[in-house]
């Protein structure tokens, strides 16, 4: 919990590189909802290929997988290649529901995917989340995005409690977050106020 520019996200980052590079039986997955309107088939769809192409950069240890096209047809294929095939019926799914803008289960499938890969592989996910707060005031239920979801955070409210994909989670907007902490996911988080970061550390 801090304001703009105090370094949360450049922690998270670093936190990431850590946990990547460590190479243990800890996944991390990076993921910032942007301050901008999207349709909840969107930002689903862009949530679930971040965690797949960050999985597989983590599994095969090649960082390239980081910053090629993120789509489904391209998921597939790399773990057809990669011998990741238990994702591949996950991904197919995610597809399925995308093209028949079947949002919330797409969405269900989203969400839940770090913990049930973590599940399935004796793994732990660490799941960090930037700017959290955005997460109930600009993904809308239509594609006009006229719509905003105001509760999608408390959809976590499952999710959230499992031990091997704990979240990290972030705001600038320290009232907004925590109230959406209080009421929608009560007793799940630890709160951590953040000052400044000192200047050689930013840098």
């Amino acid at each position: 919990l801090s304001r703009r520019k105090t370094g949360k996200s450049a922690l998270m980052q670093r936190l990431y590189n850590i946990v990547f590079h460590k190479n243990d039986k800890v996944v991390p997955f990076y993921y910032e909802i942007k301050e901008t309107n999207q349709w909840l088939g969107t930002f689903a769809k862009d949530f679930f290929l971040n965690f797949i192409f960050q999985y597989i950069a983590f599994q095969t240890r090649n960082s390239e997988y980081l910053s090629i096209s993120q789509s489904f047809k391209n998921a597939l294929k790399i773990c057809d290649k990669e011998g990741l095939d238990y994702l591949i019926e996950r991904i197919k799914s995610a597809y399925d529901c995308y093209m028949e803008e079947d949002t919330y289960f797409l969405w269900e499938i989203a969400r839940e995917t770090p913990r049930n890969i973590a599940g399935i592989t004796d793994e732990s996910v660490v799941q960090m989340i930037d700017e959290f707060q955005y997460i109930n005031r600009f993904i809308c239920r239509d594609k006009n995005c006229e719509k905003p979801i105001k509760n999608l955070g408390g959809s976590y409210l499952h999710t959230v409690e499992y031990k091997i994909a704990p979240l990290l989670v972030s705001g600038s907007w320290v009232g907004w977050l925590m109230d959406d902490l209080s009421r929608m996911l009560p007793g799940r988080f630890v709160y951590k106020p953040m000052g400044n970061m000192p200047q050689h550390e930013a840098i």
